[in-house]
């Protein structure tokens, strides 16, 4: 990882390992799950040479991600939520343009936590991170915030009255509506996970909000950020497909606009869902709400969708339902939108060569995480590697023909694509695959070019790592 624009490094800085937006393999599970998302700082060796790629555990303690960071929204929201006292365990959640909707009462001593060990600071923060259920904590791996559900009682308060107006998500330019964090056609595994929020670190150890003074102040630093599905559809989808994110202005960084986890689930909230094609809400299958035993969590899960603004159980989808619908949600319009997809890298060139692949990459081993394969359903995509461990194409089972102007995928007519290809290393973000499915363990990252054509993007030229 370089700290630096232009890709060399100027000292032995801080790396960042993301493991996010795909998912990991069933085989990283422990008790507590697994962080699908986890993003890990390691110091980088001499010469700038990266630590090798591992799977983490999440520890316990949740990391300081608030809701209320949904930056400058502020104005109608923040001092309704930051005054907010309910304890979470007993704090309603609100569903999204749908009235409100309460949190299933629990047992004694089981409910929202945010650590296994009480602490008094979180709790009078009203901070989630996990579930206590039967006595023990289990985290949600990556995901905490302070405060959420009184904020997003706020935002909706202020929505009905007219005092907080949600923008659309506007029309791609395929035609279709451009996709939410809601949208089948971009959930994974685990759905609405990890801010938007990005740091700076330098050699020195030292961290600093990513902002223009303080990139000024700290030149070289490296800059941090989560594996996110937020921010994957936020820096990569959106800008590929011609869309833009909501933002607004942040306050800590002279009124830049920024995209926020919070903006995009009051969004996604009011503007996904139709006939045919219905909003995606966290399922009891969500490797992050799963029990510390492996098994699906009522409480667990409604606990995390009260944090995301979603409604809990029965809300939403059964298990088997939301595997099949992100299988031909997906699968389909990754396929529709393969030609836009093909142009633009996607956040982790050491996994896959282009936004295409990667989401293909992302598709396959989500059906394997979620397991849905014990419902019946056959995985429709299958991807090939090159001999760096890099997606370079991928086959879809059922398939959709591209419906903007375009080469369309290179292996269309092909339904398995093979595992690997004897060709060299893979072209980047040149949107040319190889001939050929892959296996699930990304190769070594590689720093990847950034989208063109966007001024959207300009701001995220210093990413070098998305995963």
């Amino acid at each position: 990882m370089s700290p630096t624009q232009g890709g060399a490094p100027s000292t032995a800085a801080a790396a960042v390992q993301a493991e996010g937006a795909a998912p990991l393999s069933p085989g990283s599970a422990g008790s507590d799950g697994y962080s699908a998302t986890l993003t890990q700082i390691a110091q980088a060796a001499q010469g700038g040479q990266r630590s090798g790629y591992q799977h983490h555990h999440q520890p316990a303690s949740p990391p300081a991600s608030a809701a209320a960071s949904a930056s400058a929204t502020a104005s109608a929201t923040a001092s309704a939520a930051a005054s907010a006292s309910a304890t979470a365990a007993a704090t309603p959640s609100m569903s999204a343009g749908a009235g409100t909707a309460t949190t299933p009462p629990v047992a004694a001593g089981d409910g929202p936590a945010a650590s296994a060990t009480p602490d008094t600071f979180l709790q009078q923060a009203n901070c989630v991170a996990g579930e206590n259920i039967g006595g023990q904590f289990t985290s949600f791996t990556q995901v905490g915030a302070c405060n959420a559900v009184a904020f997003f009682q706020a935002a909706n308060a202020a929505i009905r009255a007219g005092r907080l107006r949600v923008p659309r998500p506007g029309t791609a330019t395929d035609g279709k509506q451009c996709l939410t964090t809601r949208s089948f056609a971009a959930i994974d595994q685990d759905q609405s996970d990890n801010v938007t929020t990005e740091y700076l670190a330098n050699g020195n150890g030292q961290i600093a909000q990513d902002t223009a003074a303080n990139r000024q102040a700290l030149g070289g630093a490296a800059t941090l950020f989560n594996g996110s599905d937020n921010g994957l559809i936020d820096l990569f989808i959106d800008p590929a497909l011609g869309c833009t994110p909501w933002q607004v202005p942040n306050l800590a960084d002279g009124g830049a606009l920024t995209p926020a986890l919070p903006l995009d689930e009051l969004q996604a909230a009011r503007y996904t869902g139709s006939p045919g094609n219905p909003a995606a809400l966290v399922p009891l299958n969500d490797p992050m709400t799963l029990d510390g035993n492996g098994q699906p969590s009522t409480d667990k899960t409604n606990t995390y969708r009260s944090l995301m603004d979603m409604p809990p159980l029965p809300a939403g989808q059964s298990p088997a339902t939301y595997c099949s619908d992100m299988e031909r949600i997906q699968g389909k319009r990754i396929q529709q939108d393969v030609n836009l997809l093909l142009q633009n890298p996607g956040p982790a060139p050491g996994a896959a060569n282009s936004l295409f692949t990667f989401l293909a990459m992302r598709l396959q081993q989500s059906f394997g995480n979620l397991n849905c394969g014990s419902f019946g359903l056959q995985n429709d995509v299958s991807v090939t590697t090159d001999a760096n461990g890099v997606v370079v194409a991928a086959c879809f089972l059922n398939q959709a023909a591209p419906i903007t102007a375009g080469a369309g995928n290179p292996m269309a007519g092909t339904t398995n694509c093979p595992a690997t290809t004897t060709a060299g290393p893979s072209a980047g973000a040149s949107g040319q695959p190889g001939n050929g499915s892959g296996t699930q363990s990304p190769g070594p990252a590689a720093p990847s070019a950034t989208p063109s054509g966007s001024p959207y993007h300009h701001r995220y030229s210093r990413h070098h790592h998305w995963w």
